[in-house]
């Protein structure tokens, strides 16, 4: 996990490199579906789960936090645990501030305190400073409670990725070798204590952030109210149109959040049929298009046309 552009894909690329065919080129993410790559090493079979940061380009984070959900209350509700958590972030930040805390904490509140001992933190994109600026982010990392400080002290582990094959499989090695298994906040609380997603620790943190995002937009739309009554009051048309379109911007943000909180409003069990039955759409969809192409390949062979 980590946020866009902190080199999950990348990381993948050197555990398997034909796993993976592109990394992220910095602000679209490349990674927007939860995706499993498997590979073998030491006699062991290692499943690396991609996932999206939450502040994925395309999708807001309740969509994230869902797919999250789905895949895992669906895997631990079916037997499988994890056997640790790589949690990646790039040295290149010069602080610890603003999507890259907030991803932090929502991956904190996903994890719970009962995971820390599960989890590496490492950084990564080290040739890209100097040693003495990513020593001294590093050390502001791990000496600051709210960033790294306090879950080091439950247990976290700080690796350092040089974005390489050995370095990877170091950290895999790591999680491997220590032969436990746990289960996140989130795995618990939905499957164990039957709770909706958004009564999780992860669930409320997330609407709390899109709650101060309404908050904000609510301020801004206010704003451009007054700002219309006295551009009608000029008699200025270009600056007033100029603020309707703004306008309807807030109010497309204001009914994207509005939408995200509702989404959260769901159990386990609904959120499992939910992504089942838009599977079982995709695949027939993808069935009806096969034997579409199918058809129109035969019709074209019957009337003596190559198909290429």
């Amino acid at each position: 996990m980590g946020v866009t552009g902190a080199g999950k894909s990348t990381f993948i690329s050197r555990c398997c490199p034909s796993a993976v065919g592109s990394a992220s080129d910095g602000m679209k993410s490349c990674t927007q579906d939860v995706r499993t790559y498997t590979f073998h090493h030491s006699g062991k079979t290692i499943h690396l789960i991609d996932t999206p940061g939450f502040d994925d380009t395309y999708r807001t984070d309740s969509d994230v936090l869902r797919d999250l959900a789905y895949y895992l209350t669906s895997s631990y509700g079916s037997g499988y645990k994890l056997s640790g958590i790589i949690y990646l972030h790039p040295i290149t930040h010069n602080r610890l501030t603003g999507t890259a805390f907030k991803n932090l904490r929502t991956f904190r509140k996903l994890c719970g305190a009962q995971s820390m001992s599960s989890i590496v933190l490492a950084t990564t994109m080290w040739s890209e400073v100097t040693p003495e600026v990513g020593d001294a982010r590093e050390v502001e990392l791990k000496e600051t409670a709210e960033f790294w400080g306090d879950m080091i002290r439950e247990g976290s582990t700080v690796y350092r990725h040089t974005d390489d094959h050995n370095s990877a499989i170091n950290i895999i090695s790591f999680l491997a070798d220590r032969d436990t298994k746990t289960v996140l906040g989130l795995q618990a609380e939905m499957v164990d204590q039957k709770r909706s997603l958004e009564d999780t620790e992860a669930g409320r943190e997330v609407d709390k952030e899109m709650s101060q995002q309404r908050e904000m937009f609510e301020k801004r739309l206010e704003l451009t109210r007054q700002e219309l009554e006295e551009a009608i009051a000029a008699k200025d048309d270009q600056h007033a149109r100029e603020i309707m379109q703004e306008q309807e911007r807030f109010e497309s943000k204001l009914a994207a959040i509005q939408q995200g909180r509702e989404e959260l409003r769901i159990s386990m069990e609904a959120l499992i049929a939910e992504k089942e039955k838009r599977h079982k759409e995709e695949l027939a969809k993808m069935n009806e298009q096969l034997e579409t192409g199918a058809a129109l390949a035969g019709a074209a062979m019957a009337g003596g046309c190559t198909v290429t």
